[in-house]
Formats: structure tokens, C-alpha cells, sequence
């Protein structure tokens, strides 16, 4: 069995990671630093994913002492992942959380995200135990929509 070191120098693994380093013009997204190490961070992990795997959204570059600072706290996140996972969820729909993360976090101050976490992990694992049906109910109104285009 290959171990995660082993995979991050696997080719496939290096020519994605240059080019989320690319992509990201060399510098920490986080902190803009652009003389430090550079890492190129999953801002989740998907059980029997490869590294190289992922859409480029949930890889990001950041520098080596945001990955040890920060980095470690989303592994807090991977139960409700994985909870997830097991009620039916498919990787675009944790691509659709990650991305309505990525732009709910950053205004929130400390006191916000305590209220947040708290009120949001409560009612995320009550969702979850309904994830089937919210999931039918909204494929069957998406597919209903009034909006919808038509191609002739």
C-alpha cells in the first residue's frame, strides 16, 4: 500500500501542485507571503481520493507557517465530512459547502463563529439525518424551475 508521503511524490501529485502554485501566482493565500516555503493545502479530504484527485477550488497555496497554523483546525471539520459522506452526499456537494465556506468565514469575527459553529453543527447533523429527501425535494424543484432554459 502507497502512504500519503509516498503519493505527494507521485508525478500526477507534482504537476497539480505547480499548478495551484501557478494559478495562485506564488504566494500564500492567506497571508500574501511570498519569500517562505510554499504548501499547497486540501481544504478538505475526500476518503479513497488521491492528492491529485481534486477539483482545483479545494486546493489552495499557502505558506509553511499558515499550513502548521492554521491548516490543522479544518481537521476538525472531517467528522461532519464524513457524516456527510455516509447520509448520501456526493463531492459536488461538499465542493457547494466548501465554496459557501469560503466566502461566509472570512467576515466573520471570533464571536460570530462561536455562535455560528455552535448553532450550525447542531442543525448541520439534524439536516443530515434528512440529507435523502432535502436532496430529492430540491433535485425535483431545480428540475421544475420555471427558469429553466430551453434548447431547441
Amino acid at each position: 500500500m502507497t502512504t500519503y508521503s509516498e503519493k505527494l511524490k507521485d508525478p500526477r501529485w507534482q504537476k497539480k501542485r505547480r499548478e495551484i502554485l501557478h494559478r495562485d501566482n506564488w504566494i500564500c493565500q492567506w497571508c500574501e507571503a511570498k519569500d517562505e516555503q510554499l504548501h499547497v493545502h486540501h481544504r478538505l479530504y475526500l476518503k479513497k481520493r488521491d492528492p491529485w484527485d481534486y477539483p482545483d477550488r479545494l486546493l489552495l497555496t499557502v505558506c509553511a507557517t499558515c499550513h502548521a497554523e492554521h491548516g490543522a483546525g479544518e481537521e476538525a471539520a472531517l467528522p461532519f465530512v464524513d457524516a456527510i459522506l455516509e447520509a448520501g452526499a456526493d463531492a459536488a456537494d461538499i465542493e457547494s459547502l466548501a465554496f459557501a465556506f469560503e466566502h461566509i468565514l472570512p467576515v466573520m469575527g471570533p464571536e460570530q463563529w462561536r455562535v455560528f459553529d455552535h448553532h450550525f453543527t447542531n442543525l448541520a447533523f439534524a439536516m443530515l439525518k434528512d440529507y435523502g429527501r432535502l436532496k430529492a425535494e430540491h433535485q425535483a424543484h431545480v428540475n421544475t424551475s420555471p427558469f429553466e432554459e430551453v434548447h431547441g
